[in-house]
């Protein structure tokens, strides 16, 4: 048979003719990679004219970034057939199948051409991804009705009525969607361990560990080795380290400043690679989700210096910071219920408030805010002789601040005696609020602005409470 390159185009003629109407893309080099033909269905596929490629070498073409890779090159390479997927400088992408055509047999058996059939994948590929948006946003819809669920049923895990809390909720539901690492800001009590388990519950991960490092705690010495794992000096076995044991989960770093150095830059190349160096001196991609949290925001630990550059570099997709609870008003009366209802449940109890003690819970700053809210309810629940708590149940100390200076203004109107149940009194008085801020502007965007709230927000609760016939439908 002749060489490829003193074949005269005469000889195959017919058999171009016929290619030409073959559904698929066919492209042929000779045994040097040189483009010898391409049919015209190759060119509506890759978007590409013949008069381009036609005597243009494979290894030119990807240089120059007109393919991506090249199945020609892999089978003058390897010998054997090959399949990839290739995309094109035009944007469009195709499967392609690179065929060695031989001469010969023996030793003297070679290469004298390669045919590759591309088929079009770009408008499967386009499917692909709008099945995966489509996948994407029912898994953040489905988190938001979880959500509306919990709420409706009383037993959600997490009060989000003040603005600011709505939207740390909008992006642990967004967050939970994504793998990227997630930096959670916040004073300690904030929520910022529970804010990370929640994130990982709505992720993908939920079925895998969650795992909390709290690099505070452990022994300087053999931090790495508990990481990591080691090679036990006794038997020779490898012993695996704790990251092994969270493989497919997610790890929360409860404080980014505690991280020693020694172990910062194999978290780095986990974060930014997901591969490391584990104690057997194995390069292994850990398939892990990490979300790090700290008393400070970014700027301030830019400021500070400690966290290095790199790692901070790392956690600027999704920051989420936590407001402390004084900041959250909004959010303090339904948090005291959320609690106090919880611990009813367990203890098949049915106490509640005076009015007294919601007052306090209104004035006082909560300087260890939502854990000290919960710790203190739980305690006065236990305390308390009666089922009605009062001021000295939940503030032993006797007073209404911990920095002993006078109580912040109370923003609502309570009854002077008795006790009540706050959920119902809750409504009553925003109700009223709502109804007043309505009635003297007019409209619900400045209603809301004037009571410090979303307008959405308002809407919706209006229509709540004119449901409840707690409010006219003006």
């Amino acid at each position: 048979m002749k060489d490829i390159r003193e074949f005269d185009p005469g000889d195959f003629e017919c058999s171009r003719d016929l290619l030409e109407y073959v559904n698929d893309g066919i492209y042929i080099t000779d045994n040097e990679a040189n483009t010898i033909y391409a049919n015209h269905r190759y060119e509506l596929i890759s978007g590409l004219a013949r008069s381009e490629i036609l005597g243009k070498n494979m290894k030119d073409m990807v240089e120059d970034g007109i393919i991506s890779q090249s199945g020609t090159l892999a089978v003058l390479r390897d010998g054997k057939s090959v399949s990839m997927e290739q995309s094109f400088r035009t944007g469009k992408r195709a499967l392609i199948k690179s065929s060695p055509v031989w001469d010969g047999e023996g030793e003297n058996r070679r290469i004298i051409m390669v045919i590759t059939v591309v088929s079009e994948v770009t408008e499967i590929y386009m499917i692909r991804r709008e099945l995966e948006r489509l996948r994407d946003q029912n898994k953040y819809y489905q988190n938001e009705i979880a959500m509306l669920e919990q709420e409706r049923s009383g037993g959600r895990a997490y009060v989000a009525e003040d603005r600011s809390s709505r939207e740390v909720m909008r992006l642990v539901s967004q967050a939970a969607l994504l793998d990227d690492p997630v930096f959670i800001s916040g004073q300690a009590g904030t929520g910022r361990e529970f804010t990370a388990r929640a994130i990982h519950d709505l992720s993908r991960r939920n079925v895998f560990p969650f795992l909390k490092i709290d690099f505070s705690v452990m022994p300087a010495e053999g931090t790495s080795k508990y990481l990591f794992g080691y090679m036990d000096p006794g038997t020779g076995e490898y012993k695996p380290g704790i990251l092994d044991s969270a493989a497919g989960g997610t790890v929360y770093i409860s404080e980014i400043d505690d991280i020693p150095a020694d172990v910062r830059s194999r978290f780095l190349g986990l974060l930014s690679t997901g591969e490391c160096v584990l104690g057997d001196g194995r390069l292994t991609r850990l398939d892990l989700r990490f979300i790090i949290g700290s008393h400070y925001d970014m700027q301030e630990l830019a400021r500070r210096g400690n966290a290095g550059d790199s790692l901070m570099k790392a956690l600027l997709v999704i920051q989420i910071h936590l407001k402390a609870l004084r900041e959250r008003k909004d959010d303090i009366l339904p948090l005291a219920d959320h609690f106090l209802q919880q611990v009813n449940a367990q203890g098949e109890t049915k106490k509640t408030f005076s009015a007294d003690c919601v007052r306090q819970i209104c004035a006082y700053s909560w300087p260890g805010n939502v854990e000290e809210m919960r710790v203190k309810i739980r305690r006065a629940a236990l305390v308390s002789r009666s089922g009605v708590i009062e001021p000295e149940d939940l503030f032993p100390e006797g007073r209404s601040r911990t920095d002993g200076t006078a109580p912040e203004p109370v923003l609502v109107s309570v009854p002077e005696s008795g006790s009540i149940r706050l959920r119902e009194e809750l409504a009553r008085i925003e109700a009223a609020c709502m109804a007043k801020a309505f009635a003297r502007y007019g409209n619900a965007r400045q209603a809301a602005q004037s009571l410090g709230m979303d307008s959405s927000t308002f809407v919706r609760k209006r229509q709540k409470y004119v449901k409840l016939g707690l409010m006219d439908n003006q």
